[in-house]
């Protein structure tokens, strides 16, 4: 399976157009305080975190765009950039810092980073960049191309691969969402359960039998990836 994954999912403003969430990472109150404040006259929704882990459950829900800082608690913002790139996620990263060293910025751009400003900075010069970083993201429709919902089979090169219902249904969205994570509770509300209904470890069960049907090695999964202490995440 290859193909460009998709935007995360957008939200309506006031107004019913869409408007862009940003996650900012950066343990500066005052900072993030200004910059919620002004992302909302700009028409953008910003979300934040004051650490990295507080900033995996936004994440998980799907951002537009990342605003990192680089002095983080828990981990630096290059290893965060790093990280996020290496489990294949392409959502667009600003870094931050109070250091303006050209080798600073360098690091970051190759480690994946889109744009990198340093602080003190003009709010409007950073939503420019953010502006114009998404204008760069190409807007890709959700792929679920090779699942037949009327047979329930999913079709990978030559192959058709029967399916259950449970099965298709959390493969057809998490396919949708390519890219999102989705947690144990979310993917049985896809099956129309309730967490309260059903040990959630049974999501478990089925994806390591989707990964026996769809991955090459299903001990090395390339496509239903783990996200530790989050869920599942699909990648083309």
């Amino acid at each position: 399976m290859a193909g460009v994954l998709p935007r995360p999912p957008q939200t309506c403003d006031d107004a019913g157009t869409m408007a862009h969430t940003l996650l900012l990472i950066d343990d500066d109150h005052k900072l993030a305080r200004l910059l919620t404040a002004f992302a909302d006259t700009q028409g953008y929704t910003l979300v934040w975190a004051d650490r990295p882990s507080a900033g995996a459950p936004h994440l998980a829900r799907g951002v537009d765009l990342i605003l990192l800082d680089v002095m983080l608690p828990e981990q630096d913002g290059f290893a965060v950039c790093r990280g996020l790139r290496a489990a294949g996620d392409r959502t667009p990263v600003i870094m931050l810092t109070a250091r303006g060293d050209d080798l600073d910025r360098i690091q970051g751009l190759k480690i994946g980073a889109d744009d990198y400003l340093p602080k003190p900075f003009n709010p409007l010069e950073l939503f420019a960049r953010v502006e114009a970083v998404l204008r760069r993201v190409p807007a890709a429709a959700p792929r679920t191309d090779g699942l037949d919902a009327d047979r329930l089979i999913l079709t990978v090169g030559d192959r058709q691969i029967q399916l259950t219902t449970s099965e298709f249904l959390i493969l057809q969205a998490l396919t949708a969402s390519a890219g999102r994570i989705y947690t144990r509770e979310q993917l049985l509300s896809v099956l129309g359960e309730d967490a309260s209904d059903r040990f959630d470890r049974s999501i478990d069960a089925h994806i390591s039998r989707l990964r026996t049907r769809i991955e090459a090695d299903p001990r090395r999964p390339e496509h239903m990836i783990t996200v530790r202490g989050l869920g599942y995440r699909f990648v083309w």
